[in-house]
């Protein structure tokens, strides 16, 4: 039915109970992670885009019969594309490098913004710290007008768009993403130039290139903390979550997590 917005859930029910018939069931830890009872098999699934990860290609094949009893699908053997990222595979040196080849470029082109004379390397305004003095007081608020309901949704749209991109493959946008996405519902002309900072930074960078190598599975944090870098007195604290060596010093990694909060 045109339109029908249980159409969504509906198509995921019928897919779901498809793929249990032949064995198949989703995690109840984490949802869009899909195993077998008793095939060496596993894959993520994004609206109806598969990741599949086996061994033995009689597994695979197993999975892509079930589909064609119900479905047109096709197939990407190299595994360089999934859910709009591309996958570099490494296997010599046990690598893989994510990108999103064009994105940036596309996205400016769509949103209108060119680029900046000066090169920016700063995704977002900082806080010049006062080294040594006894108290740092808060910088006050300057008045800053009220922007209308199609500026508010063109930030909207921006915040959006580059949230998935730098959720993917490009964390140094996180912090002005999170600082920016506070304000968007009420957002004012400083707002707006936040925003055009963030997209000078876009237009100023090279396509990032997020790498992945094995490792010996241990989890490691960094953390660290601002102090008064935000509006309304307050700081702001982040981590990065990932996977390396059980050693002193663990060399990075890409994040299997990472948490910019205010």
């Amino acid at each position: 039915m045109d339109r029908l917005p249980q159409a969504g859930i509906l198509a995921q029910q019928l897919l779901e109970q498809h793929l249990n018939m032949h064995g198949y069931s989703q995690s109840k830890a984490l949802p869009g992670l899909w195993t077998h009872t008793t095939r060496q098999i596993s894959f993520t699934l994004v609206v109806d885009d598969f990741g599949v990860k086996y061994v033995g290609r009689e597994h695979v094949i197993h999975l892509i019969d079930i589909l064609k009893q119900n479905y047109e699908i096709s197939e990407d053997w190299s595994g360089r594309k999934y859910i709009g990222i591309t996958f570099d595979w490494d296997y010599l040196n046990r690598r893989v490098h994510l990108s999103m080849p064009g994105y940036i470029t596309k996205a400016l082109q769509h949103f209108g913004h060119e680029p900046p004379k000066r090169k920016q390397n700063l995704p977002y305004p900082h806080v010049i710290p006062n080294y040594g003095a006894p108290v740092q007081y808060v910088e006050p608020e300057a008045p800053s007008m009220q922007l209308d309901k199609e500026k508010r949704m063109y930030i909207q749209a921006i915040t959006g768009t580059l949230l998935y991109y730098s959720c993917a493959v490009d964390p140094t946008m996180l912090v002005a993403l999170n600082a920016i996405a506070t304000q968007q519902s009420s957002p004012t002309e400083q707002t707006m130039e936040q925003v055009r900072q963030l997209l000078d930074y876009c237009a100023s960078q090279e396509e990032a290139v997020l790498t992945y190598q094995a490792s010996d599975m241990v989890l490691a944090i960094h953390s660290d903390a601002g102090y008064l870098n935000e509006t309304n007195a307050r700081s702001q604290a982040g981590g990065h979550f990932f996977l390396s060596s059980d050693v002193q010093h663990p060399p990075n990694n890409g994040a299997i997590h990472r948490c910019p909060s205010d």
